[in-house]
């Protein structure tokens, strides 16, 4: 055991900043079911057709958070503390972007509606010109020039995401995890009212079971750590997609009592993540020469996937938490037969 503590020491240490990036997202998803778990099945696509534009907004601030997690992860493990300072420094600043973005929308919406109600619809057109031209104003006189002789990242990115489209087995990999997104999103838009109309649970339970939820997606990470590895990155994302795909129709068999829908969501989300972050490890050596252009469009189909089963589920739990399973477990075996028919490890 003495032997073994340094190895522990210098694990934590690089776990720590993936840990709290990973509560923060697990934080937000919370508040999401707490939110949404109110609502009834006719309510839930006009709350997701509200929420779909600041959705955007969301999936680039999880993005951040994901790129400080690793940038300050690598600095400790480095043993360089000053990057892992620049890098929090860097998410915070971009956080405060976020931030007042998020203000604007508070403080500009009322004020639109008033000047909306006093002038017409035309009103706070003229307000938004002239708040739009100070902004450029500023920007143009604090942001640094640029070096045209040395900026070639326009054709560098190009280059980079031709590389990673041009291969066939990139393109079945990005569909393999937008349908798995789909499928997740599928389940987890209308668990909340599911739950609560099934069992009766309010928004204090339904945060509790979304808690238990939370840890069972850390477990997903911590059994991709453990057995990737071990089977393969390509043989873990297939066995993850497996267990999901029985996960998926095994939820509403069980779930006819509380106990059952607690357990069957536990395996659900598990499954699920361990499925994601095995495929995440598998993406970064498609190709090695493009990585940072095909996390991008990995990030891309990753969004797509949530926003079509963010549309497809409501409709689908018109007919009962057995359809949106059914058609979960029929769309993430469509996606384990491209990612074992099309992707191959080099």
């Amino acid at each position: 055991m003495a032997v073994s503590r340094p190895y522990i020491k210098d694990t934590l240490r690089l776990a720590g900043p993936v840990a709290l990036a990973r509560l923060g997202i697990i934080g937000m998803a919370l508040v999401d079911v707490v939110v949404v778990g109110q609502l009834a099945a006719d309510e839930l696509p006009h709350q997701a057709l509200g929420w779909a534009p600041t959705a955007v907004f969301l999936v680039a601030a999880i993005g951040l958070l994901q790129g400080v997690q690793v940038l300050a992860a690598r600095s400790l493990g480095e043993k360089k503390p000053q990057g892992a300072g620049v890098a929090l420094r860097r998410g915070l600043v971009l956080g405060l972007v976020e931030l007042a973005w998020s203000s604007s929308v508070l403080f500009g919406m009322p004020i639109a509606g008033w000047l909306i109600a006093r002038g017409g619809w035309t009103a706070p057109f003229l307000p938004l010109a002239l708040l739009g031209a100070a902004a450029l104003i500023i920007l143009w006189r604090i942001l640094p020039p640029d070096n045209p002789a040395h900026n070639n990242s326009a054709a560098t990115a190009l280059a980079g995401i031709r590389s990673a489209l041009g291969h066939g087995q990139v393109l079945a990999g990005l569909a393999f995890v937008m349908l798995i997104c789909v499928s997740i999103e599928l389940i987890s838009i209308v668990y909340g009212v599911w739950m609560e109309g099934s069992f009766g649970l309010r928004v204090a339970a339904l945060g509790a079971a979304s808690a238990l939820f939370g840890l069972a997606e850390l477990g997903g990470e911590g059994l991709v750590a453990g057995f990737t590895d071990r089977i393969g990155k390509r043989r873990s994302a297939a066995l993850g997609a497996a267990l999901f795909a029985v996960s998926c129709v095994v939820l509403p068999l069980i779930g006819g009592t509380l106990a059952g829908a607690l357990v069957g969501l536990f395996l659900f989300f598990i499954t699920f993540e361990f499925t994601l972050v095995s495929w995440l490890t598998l993406m970064t050596e498609l190709v090695p020469g493009a990585r940072a252009a095909l996390l991008a469009a990995n990030i891309s189909a990753i969004s797509a996937g949530h926003m079509l089963g963010a549309i497809a589920g409501p409709l689908l739990f018109r007919f009962g938490m057995g359809a949106n399973g059914g058609a979960a477990m029929v769309i993430t075996l469509v996606a384990l037969v491209l990612l074992l028919r099309f992707v191959r490890m080099k």
